[in-house]
């Protein structure tokens, strides 16, 4: 009987501690004193709302000798894994306590890593975020430099090039043309092909 008097005299002494730093509309003390319920915010915000989650304690009759029923209700921000690591973190916690009063201590512990969660979820927004500038930076430059000119790719083009010229040709009439075509600069001036040679040393100097 002694010793059940002593546990009570422990939890009642907690209560009255917890009464006295936190208000009303965080702390709600159970019926007959048999625990209480508290509201648990982080720190800062994400995307203008605060992580929150109200833990209810309720006391076990050898308290705080042995684990108390803990539960977690009223959450707001936090997915599914999230909240079952949470729930983790406050079993083994509160496993960490067994043999001393834990309210306070849990409390802090679970608004420290409401904290952690918080910085997680930032900094992958934060990394997403900077992959898709990264993306659109790539694109952008993409747009603008075009496809580089390599020894296989202008071969490529002379050839179409040159098959058009020909295909051209033999529809065209007896006049003379009043604007040379790609095939007359090239008859009428051997250096173009030479140049050709040329580009096609350059590129392979490349």
């Amino acid at each position: 009987a002694c010793k059940m008097a002593a546990y009570r005299e422990e939890q009642e002494g907690e209560l009255e501690a917890l009464q006295a730093m936190y208000s009303e509309e965080e702390l709600t003390i159970k019926e007959n004193q048999k625990g209480f319920s508290i509201v648990i915010t982080s720190d800062e915000e994400l995307e203008e709302e605060l992580l929150s989650l109200e833990l209810d304690l309720i006391y076990s009759s050898q308290y705080p000798d042995e684990m108390p029923l803990l539960m977690v209700e009223n959450v707001h921000g936090l997915d599914e894994n999230e909240m079952e690591e949470i729930q983790r973190f406050i079993n083994e916690s509160a496993e960490e306590c067994i043999g001393t009063v834990m309210g306070f201590t849990l409390i802090s512990n679970i608004q420290m890593k409401l904290g952690e969660i918080l910085d997680k979820v930032k900094s992958k927004e934060l990394e997403a975020q900077k992959q898709k500038e990264e993306e659109e930076r790539i694109k952008e430059e993409a747009r603008f430099k075009g496809t580089p000119v390599t020894k296989e790719t202008f071969l490529e083009w002379k050839i179409k090039f040159e098959v058009e010229m020909s295909t051209g040709s033999k529809q065209a009439t007896d006049s003379i043309p009043l604007k040379l075509t790609g095939r007359n600069m090239f008859e009428k001036d051997s250096s173009l092909a030479k140049s050709d040679t040329a580009l096609l040393d350059d590129l392979d100097q490349l």
